[in-house]
């Protein structure tokens, strides 16, 4: 396979991978119950870079990333690989203080 098919393919992988991440993120987000201003509350950072990660426009740092997955007990090795349950240990309730709920769909 030429050089420039093979970086084509692993840069689609590589974003394929991040597609698939952000969509647990957001899928275990609304399984908690939090919405995207109670996560940024959570963590010290804005709902809308709680909405532009999510969408792909803007990446988290590791640290707010990791922040926000222990704020609504997600499991990191889930939101990443898939691997494993979507909680770590009990499910959270996010109180009232740290904004309203995702709503149910």
């Amino acid at each position: 396979m030429p050089l420039m098919a093979e970086q084509a393919d692993s840069s689609q992988v590589k974003q394929r991978l991040q597609e698939d991440y952000r969509l647990r993120f957001r899928e275990g987000r609304k399984a908690a119950g939090f919405s995207q201003g109670a996560v940024g509350q959570a963590v010290g950072i804005s709902t809308q870079a709680v909405g532009q990660f999510e969408l792909g426009a803007q990446r988290l740092d590791l640290e707010n990333f990791v922040a926000a997955c222990d704020a609504m007990h997600l499991n990191v090795r889930w939101v990443l690989k898939g691997l494993g349950e979507m909680f770590e240990g009990s499910r959270p309730v996010p109180s009232k203080a740290k904004g309203r709920p995702a709503r149910k769909r």
